[in-house]
Protein backbone atom coordinates (compact mmCIF):
# COMPACT_ATOMS: atom_id res chain seq x y z
CA UNK A 1 0.00 0.00 0.00
CA UNK A 2 1.75 3.61 -1.21
CA UNK A 3 1.89 6.16 1.50
CA UNK A 4 -1.46 8.23 -0.24
CA UNK A 5 -3.03 4.73 -0.37
CA UNK A 6 -2.60 4.65 3.01
CA UNK A 7 -3.78 8.39 4.10
CA UNK A 8 -6.59 7.80 2.26
CA UNK A 9 -7.82 4.60 3.76
CA UNK A 10 -7.45 6.36 7.33
CA UNK A 11 -9.26 9.80 6.15
CA UNK A 12 -11.93 7.51 5.01
CA UNK A 13 -11.53 5.58 8.99
CA UNK A 14 -11.26 9.44 10.57
CA UNK A 15 -14.60 10.64 8.75
CA UNK A 16 -16.62 7.20 9.58
CA UNK A 17 -15.45 7.65 13.03
CA UNK A 18 -16.27 10.86 13.59
CA UNK A 19 -19.90 10.05 11.94
CA UNK A 20 -20.07 7.40 14.56
CA UNK A 21 -19.18 9.60 17.71
CA UNK A 22 -23.05 10.19 19.01
CA UNK A 23 -23.88 6.29 18.77
CA UNK A 24 -20.16 5.66 21.20
CA UNK A 25 -19.93 5.09 24.58
CA UNK A 26 -16.96 6.39 26.00
CA UNK A 27 -15.75 2.36 27.04
CA UNK A 28 -16.30 1.45 23.34
CA UNK A 29 -14.59 4.95 22.04
CA UNK A 30 -11.44 4.08 24.00
CA UNK A 31 -11.40 0.27 23.56
CA UNK A 32 -11.77 -0.32 27.54
CA UNK A 33 -13.49 -3.17 29.36
CA UNK A 34 -16.17 -1.80 31.51
CA UNK A 35 -14.40 -2.99 34.23
CA UNK A 36 -10.93 -1.71 33.41
CA UNK A 37 -8.84 0.15 35.72
CA UNK A 38 -7.99 3.90 35.62
CA UNK A 39 -4.51 2.32 34.74
CA UNK A 40 -6.47 0.66 31.61
CA UNK A 41 -8.10 3.65 30.67
CA UNK A 42 -5.16 6.21 30.51
CA UNK A 43 -3.00 3.55 28.71
CA UNK A 44 -5.88 2.97 26.03
CA UNK A 45 -6.30 7.31 25.90
CA UNK A 46 -2.46 7.65 25.45
CA UNK A 47 -2.69 4.34 22.38
CA UNK A 48 -6.02 6.27 21.09
CA UNK A 49 -3.99 10.13 21.80
CA UNK A 50 -1.14 8.84 19.21
CA UNK A 51 -3.38 7.70 16.61
CA UNK A 52 -5.94 10.32 16.28
CA UNK A 53 -4.13 13.96 17.67
CA UNK A 54 -4.66 15.92 15.16
CA UNK A 55 -1.01 17.58 15.47
CA UNK A 56 0.27 14.00 14.33
CA UNK A 57 -1.95 13.90 10.61
CA UNK A 58 -0.97 17.90 8.94
CA UNK A 59 -1.06 16.62 6.27
CA UNK A 60 -4.54 15.59 5.88
CA UNK A 61 -7.31 17.81 4.06
CA UNK A 62 -8.95 20.22 6.16
CA UNK A 63 -12.29 17.88 6.32
CA UNK A 64 -10.32 15.04 7.67
CA UNK A 65 -8.55 17.69 10.52
CA UNK A 66 -11.79 18.86 11.32
CA UNK A 67 -13.09 14.77 12.05
CA UNK A 68 -9.92 14.10 14.13
CA UNK A 69 -10.69 17.10 15.92
CA UNK A 70 -13.82 16.26 17.54
CA UNK A 71 -12.82 12.95 17.83
CA UNK A 72 -9.71 13.86 19.82
CA UNK A 73 -11.80 16.15 21.73
CA UNK A 74 -14.36 13.21 22.42
CA UNK A 75 -11.51 10.91 23.46
CA UNK A 76 -10.39 13.33 26.20
CA UNK A 77 -13.78 13.84 27.11
CA UNK A 78 -14.27 10.28 27.77
CA UNK A 79 -10.49 9.90 29.33
CA UNK A 80 -12.00 12.59 31.80
CA UNK A 81 -14.74 10.53 32.84
CA UNK A 82 -13.54 7.23 32.62
CA UNK A 83 -10.35 8.04 34.94
CA UNK A 84 -11.85 9.27 37.61
CA UNK A 85 -13.88 7.15 40.19
CA UNK A 86 -16.44 9.41 40.97
CA UNK A 87 -17.45 10.89 37.53
CA UNK A 88 -17.24 7.03 36.52
CA UNK A 89 -20.06 5.62 38.77
CA UNK A 90 -22.36 9.13 37.56
CA UNK A 91 -21.68 8.14 33.65
CA UNK A 92 -22.81 4.26 34.42
CA UNK A 93 -25.91 5.26 35.72
CA UNK A 94 -26.49 7.57 32.97
CA UNK A 95 -24.98 4.80 30.45
CA UNK A 96 -27.75 2.33 31.71
CA UNK A 97 -30.30 4.98 30.90
CA UNK A 98 -29.44 5.22 27.70
CA UNK A 99 -26.83 8.35 27.30
CA UNK A 100 -23.40 7.90 25.63
CA UNK A 101 -22.64 11.09 27.05
CA UNK A 102 -21.90 12.65 30.71
CA UNK A 103 -23.84 15.18 31.00
CA UNK A 104 -22.30 17.07 33.52
CA UNK A 105 -18.66 17.41 32.11
CA UNK A 106 -18.44 21.35 32.53
CA UNK A 107 -16.89 23.14 34.98
CA UNK A 108 -16.91 20.72 38.52
CA UNK A 109 -18.89 22.68 41.14
CA UNK A 110 -16.03 23.29 43.86
CA UNK A 111 -17.77 26.21 45.87
CA UNK A 112 -19.37 29.31 45.12
CA UNK A 113 -18.17 31.63 41.55
CA UNK A 114 -16.57 34.39 41.96
CA UNK A 115 -18.77 37.64 41.95
CA UNK A 116 -17.03 38.94 39.04
CA UNK A 117 -16.49 35.86 37.46
CA UNK A 118 -18.54 36.43 34.28
CA UNK A 119 -17.00 40.30 34.05
CA UNK A 120 -14.34 40.20 31.37
CA UNK A 121 -12.23 43.46 32.06
CA UNK A 122 -9.58 44.30 34.07
CA UNK A 123 -11.20 47.91 34.74
CA UNK A 124 -14.21 46.05 34.69
CA UNK A 125 -13.78 43.81 37.91
CA UNK A 126 -12.60 46.42 39.90
CA UNK A 127 -16.06 48.70 39.30
CA UNK A 128 -18.01 46.00 39.62
CA UNK A 129 -16.06 44.66 42.57
CA UNK A 130 -16.13 48.33 44.00
CA UNK A 131 -19.76 48.15 43.24
CA UNK A 132 -20.62 45.15 45.18
CA UNK A 133 -19.07 46.70 48.46
CA UNK A 134 -21.02 49.91 47.83
CA UNK A 135 -24.63 47.84 47.58
CA UNK A 136 -23.13 46.19 50.85
CA UNK A 137 -22.15 49.68 52.39
CA UNK A 138 -25.74 50.67 51.66
CA UNK A 139 -24.12 53.76 49.82
CA UNK A 140 -25.89 53.32 46.60
CA UNK A 141 -25.03 56.43 44.85
CA UNK A 142 -21.41 55.33 44.58
CA UNK A 143 -22.81 51.56 43.20
CA UNK A 144 -24.62 52.99 40.46
CA UNK A 145 -21.45 55.16 39.71
CA UNK A 146 -19.44 52.35 39.79
CA UNK A 147 -21.79 50.23 37.87
CA UNK A 148 -22.00 52.53 34.88
CA UNK A 149 -17.93 52.62 34.77
CA UNK A 150 -18.00 48.81 34.55
CA UNK A 151 -20.53 49.16 32.03
CA UNK A 152 -18.30 51.05 30.08
CA UNK A 153 -15.32 48.99 30.21
CA UNK A 154 -17.48 45.84 29.29
CA UNK A 155 -19.82 47.35 27.10
CA UNK A 156 -23.25 48.35 27.24
CA UNK A 157 -24.37 44.70 27.03
CA UNK A 158 -22.87 42.79 29.36
CA UNK A 159 -24.93 40.66 31.30
CA UNK A 160 -23.59 40.29 34.91
CA UNK A 161 -23.41 44.28 34.92
CA UNK A 162 -26.76 45.06 33.77
CA UNK A 163 -28.43 42.30 36.00
CA UNK A 164 -26.45 44.08 39.23
CA UNK A 165 -27.94 47.29 38.19
CA UNK A 166 -31.47 46.59 37.72
CA UNK A 167 -30.96 44.41 41.10
CA UNK A 168 -29.65 48.38 42.12
CA UNK A 169 -32.54 49.72 40.63
CA UNK A 170 -34.81 47.32 43.34
CA UNK A 171 -32.97 48.07 45.78
CA UNK A 172 -33.04 51.38 45.52
CA UNK A 173 -36.85 51.82 45.32
CA UNK A 174 -37.01 52.89 41.48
Amino acid sequence: MTKQEAEAAFAAHVTTLAASLEQLDYYSLLGVARDGTADDVKAAYHRMAKLYHPDAHRTLHRNVKTCLHAIFKRMTEAYRVLYNFERRKRYDAQLAGGQTRMQDTGREKKGPRAPDADVKTPAGKRCFLAALKAIKDKDYKNAKLQLQLALTHEGSKSEPVLAKMKELAELMGK
